[in-house]
Order: structure tokens, then sequence, then C-alpha cells
């Protein structure tokens, strides 16, 4: 992605298992080796993966609904200093699409866009239902998966 093409790529796929989630992960960690300041969101709501990618432990006071919703623009995701990156992770959620639309994943995505060279978005499978369109509407980038 060339400097200021945009900032948030959303990484989707047809179905689950085809490397969706691998390749957001990865994508993140080669821009946070060129030092650049990114934050990997895990948008999977169905089947979250970042988590287990990312050798975290499932946080129970953050993750990606109680994190947007309390957004102030003050609080940071978790810094994995292994990999240099931010992460928010996510678990499965009723009701994703009416969150997505809500206004409050937007107004999170400006606000982090001030701070984060790049906002990678690993979404849901697009069969799996339409959150992947919903979320495509937030992004300014789409790196589909085969």
């Amino acid at each position: 992605m060339a400097e200021g093409s945009g900032k948030t790529l959303l990484v989707i796929s047809l179905m689950e298992g085809e490397g969706k989630s691998t390749v957001a992960a990865n994508l993140a960690l080669a821009f946070a080796q060129k030092s650049k300041k990114v934050i990997l969101i895990d948008c999977d709501t169905t089947a979250p993966a970042i988590n287990e990618l990312m050798g975290l432990s499932r946080p129970k006071d953050l993750q990606l609904r109680s994190f947007t919703l309390g957004y102030s623009g003050e609080v940071e995701p978790l810094w994995s200093k292994e990999y240099g990156m931010y992460l928010l992770p996510a678990r499965p959620m009723r009701g994703a699409v009416e969150f997505f639309l809500g206004g409050a994943m937007e107004a999170m995505l400006v606000s982090l866009a001030r701070k984060m060279d790049y906002i990678i978005l690993d979404a849901p499978p697009v069969m799996a239902g339409p959150e992947t369109e919903c979320l495509s509407a937030l992004a300014q980038k789409v790196l589909f998966v085969v």
C-alpha cells in the first residue's frame, strides 16, 4: 500500500479456512517491521482468530465491542511488544451488523487513523453473512484472499 493511499485495509475471503486471518496478521507484522504504527483489529465476530494466531489469552475487559463502545480516544488498544504493533481482539457476538453500522466503529476508526499509519481489519468470511459488506464501507482498501 502506497503512503497516503488509504490507512484502513479490510482483509476478506469468501469462506472460512482460506487464510484470511493469517494474511491480515502477516501484513500487519510486515508494516510493524518497517517501523509503521499499525493496529490489527479482529472484526470476525463469527469465528475470531487473531487471539490464537498472535498467542494471546482472551482478555475479558478488552475486546472489539467493549473497546469501541467505550472509546474516548484516550484509551489505547493492546500493545504487543513482541510484535511491535497494537491488537484489538474480538469475541463472537450477536448483532454485529447493527454494531458495525451504529457509528461507534466508524468513530473509532476515524480517531485511530489520526494515530496509526495503518489499520488492518480482519473481517468475517463473505459467506458468513452481511457483516463484511458493512465493514467494506468503513475501509479505504479491500484485500480479497482466495
